[in-house]
């Protein structure tokens, strides 16, 4: 996993990083530049909360623990309307990762 780090900034590295985020990293930052990644409990499982930092035209997206797609919000559309309840819900437990 070092080696997928280089280059990259993590906050915080308590082992419960999932790998299959740092393709998820590449490609949101290829799109976008620069993100915030924020940990939350939702629903009793371990989610991951993508923000682009410049883009604010762009969704956040929200990922679960092996990196499935659950929903997005915001941006120009609005999102996908999945996500209802995320915000009045979820609980945020750490920011794990900003972009250099």
């Amino acid at each position: 996993m070092t080696a997928l780090l280089s280059g990259c900034k993590k906050d915080k590295d308590d082992g419960n990083f999932p790998t299959c985020l740092m393709f998820l990293i590449r490609e949101q930052e290829k799109t976008c530049g620069d993100i915030e990644i924020f940990k939350y409990n939702y629903n009793n499982q371990l989610v991951y909360r993508f923000i682009p930092i410049y883009c604010r035209d762009l969704n956040e997206t929200i990922y679960d623990s092996k990196c499935k797609y659950l929903c997005s919000r915001g941006g120009w559309g609005g999102g996908d309307g999945q996500c209802t309840g995320f915000y009045q819900n979820a609980i945020e437990l750490e920011l794990i990762y900003r972009s250099p």
